[in-house]
């Protein structure tokens, strides 16, 4: 969504938390305030920051490369099995991205300087503070969503 609604000036994007994680919501402290379809619609607009991935795709909390990446992908295949998904799935996802996802190719550049070379085992770059359904990943971060 926020893809579709980034630069277009009269369009606000929210969150139902209606997901397994809802981390986004989370940052603000109080999820049981994005409950009220109503409240949301009359809500004051705020702006936030966004991260540009890969010099195309937007992203709004979090953004995770290497073992991250494959705690994700198990997360998908496995959210609807009973006992590992649901609240479990980033559990299961991170015990398998343990044994096959140490070691990763890939480049970070920031500001067009690399600062890694070659393997690396996870990134992550927030604006968001949580990932996973609650996971404090990124404490510091400050991105004015509430």
């Amino acid at each position: 969504m926020v893809n579709g609604a980034a630069g277009f000036q009269h369009v606000s994007v929210t969150a139902w938390p209606c997901g397994s994680g809802n981390d986004y919501v989370e940052y603000s402290g109080d999820v049981s305030k994005f409950m009220d379809l109503n409240a949301l619609m009359r809500a004051q607009d705020r702006r936030v920051d966004l991260m540009q991935v890969n010099g195309e795709r937007l992203a709004i909390n979090m953004v995770h490369f290497g073992l991250d990446s494959t705690v994700a992908e198990t997360m998908v295949h496995i959210k609807r099995w009973p006992l590992l998904g649901g609240k479990n799935a980033y559990y299961t996802g991170a015990a398998r991205a343990i044994v096959t996802s140490l070691r990763n190719p890939g480049t970070v550049v920031v500001e067009g300087t690399a600062i890694n070379q070659g393997e690396l085992l996870l990134c992550t770059i927030a604006c968001g503070r949580y990932v996973g359904g609650g996971f404090l990943s990124a404490p510091n971060s400050d991105n004015p969503a509430d």
